[in-house]
């Protein structure tokens, strides 16, 4: 005869269950797993009434100290690891070289399409054009 896993397995923790179970129904049950029980006049079982009545009694005034109360401020900090990154991003690519002369925008500032994010300096773009027109001139200066 076979039987199924699930037939097995639900056979076990049925009598798991039951055994747990017998366990503690005898540890705490009626008899508190000893054979007898304890006799009204019993010596041992007055001790243990008394011991924990004497523990939980509100009779037995008990000691308090008390201190004054303040109001402060609660001050927690946490420390933790973290890792910022930007929701969009944009990349910038410089169509000329040369010094920055200004920054025209703030960090964290928004921005339009096509709108100036910095200004060059063009004295150095002046003289190659002031150059530029003189060799122009020349060129033309020696055709003629």
């Amino acid at each position: 005869m076979r039987f199924s896993r699930r037939t097995l397995s639900s056979v076990t923790v049925a009598v798991v269950v039951l055994l747990l179970g017998g366990g503690i129904y005898w540890r705490l049950g009626p008899a508190g797993g000893q054979a007898r029980a304890a006799e009204p006049g019993d010596s041992s079982s007055a001790q243990v009434a008394s011991g924990v009545s004497g523990a939980f009694s509100s009779d037995i005034p008990q000691p308090v100290s008390g201190i004054a109360v303040v109001r402060d401020t609660l001050w927690l900090s946490v420390n933790a690891a973290g890792r910022a990154e930007a929701v969009n991003r944009a990349s910038l690519q410089a169509q000329v070289a040369g010094v920055v002369e200004r920054v025209a925008v703030r960090e964290n500032a928004a921005v339009a399409s096509g709108q100036p994010l910095i200004q060059i300096d063009t004295t150095e773009y002046a003289l190659n054009v002031a150059k530029a027109e003189s060799d122009l001139r020349r060129a033309r200066a020696d055709y003629q």
